[in-house]
């Protein structure tokens, strides 16, 4: 997400009662023909001539299938249509991920994702939507680069390489997402909670391995941590390792009244979380929670909601208890 940026307007001089002019001064003092060019006309020109460029970089990227248009833009465009650019890419990367899926598109955007890391504060923007492309196109080949940019000090990216791991998975990137839950920031430590979770869903063969069982540890101590969302996070993301640990958590998050008068969320981050909190709820088999999910499926406002909390509800009524059954999870 773009970082919101202000300009300021430098102040301006003293103003202040002029001096007093004769009618010789006045007519000086007005504007001719040659003035008004050199002061709004060539202005207005240059301003129109910048905004065509920008705008046709926007048409040619906005929406195309050609992923050498987006990088070209990327790597050839000013700073602001460079990141631009790349949250452009991104957006379609999510749309058709299977158009963009070759090894030289990945090579390339994975050397620009290099060099905006390497240019320091200037490019963290850039950086933040190149390693979210990566992680969209789906290759693994991506990873090395993801993993040398978790040095850099920015916050912002760091949430997006984990995410970006998340998606890709694999050997490689799990230590990584472990060590993310450690990280001083809690930002950065909800996010690598959240890729665990998405990691277990795409390397079912580590979830259930060795790997598996030291980040359902790690996660099992977030359920601890201080912040909020973090705790969230860790126990959606157990949940995706069939652990109700954190069934608790998942609780709360399918109260909206909790989500909208403590946890203070909007409509669509309230929408979000029931959504994940009732997927959880599938995977756990928690029957312990029909009577809420009844309850959604019966009344909530959103229709997203309901439908998805009458599906948990066919789920769980045809299979009957599951493993998890009943639990409370931490502290319950």
């Amino acid at each position: 997400m773009p970082a919101s940026t202000s300009l300021s307007q430098g102040p301006a001089g003293p103003a202040g009662p002029g001096p007093i002019t004769t009618s010789t001064a006045s007519a000086a003092a007005a504007p001719g023909v040659a003035s008004l060019v050199q002061l709004i006309v060539i202005p207005l020109l240059i301003v129109a001539a910048c905004a065509g460029v920008i705008l046709g970089f926007f048409w040619l990227t906005r929406g195309s299938d050609d992923p050498a248009s987006y990088l070209a833009a990327i790597r050839d465009g000013g700073h602001t249509r460079r990141w631009q650019a790349a949250s452009d890419f991104a957006a379609r990367l999510a749309q058709r991920r299977e158009v963009f899926a070759s090894p030289a598109v990945v090579e390339e955007t994975s050397a620009l994702f290099d060099a905006a890391v390497a240019n320091a504060t200037e490019d963290y923007l850039l950086a933040r939507y190149l390693a979210r492309c990566l992680g969209l196109m789906g290759d693994r080949a991506a990873v090395p680069a993801l993993i040398r940019a978790l040095a850099a000090p920015d916050v912002g990216l760091a949430m997006h390489v984990h995410e970006a791991l998340g998606h890709l998975g694999g050997l490689e990137a799990w230590p990584h997402l472990l060590a993310g839950l450690a990280h001083a920031d809690p930002a950065v430590r909800k996010t690598a909670a959240w890729a665990l979770g998405q990691a277990a869903v795409e390397d079912a063969k580590f979830a259930g391995a060795s790997l598996g069982t030291s980040a359902r540890q790690a996660l099992g101590s977030a359920l601890e941590d201080p912040d909020t969302q973090v705790r969230w996070n860790a126990a959606l993301a157990l949940a995706a390792f069939g652990d109700p640990a954190g069934s608790r958590e998942i609780a709360r998050l399918l109260d909206r009244r909790y989500l909208r008068d403590e946890a203070g969320m909007d409509e669509v981050q309230q929408r979000t979380a029931l959504v994940n909190a009732l997927r959880a709820v599938a995977r756990l088999r928690l029957v312990a929670a029909l009577g809420t999910v009844r309850g959604l499926a019966r009344s909530d406002p959103e229709p997203l909601v309901r439908r998805g909390a009458q599906g948990v509800l066919d789920r769980l009524e045809a299979g009957g208890e599951g493993p998890a059954a009943g639990s409370t999870g931490a502290g319950g």
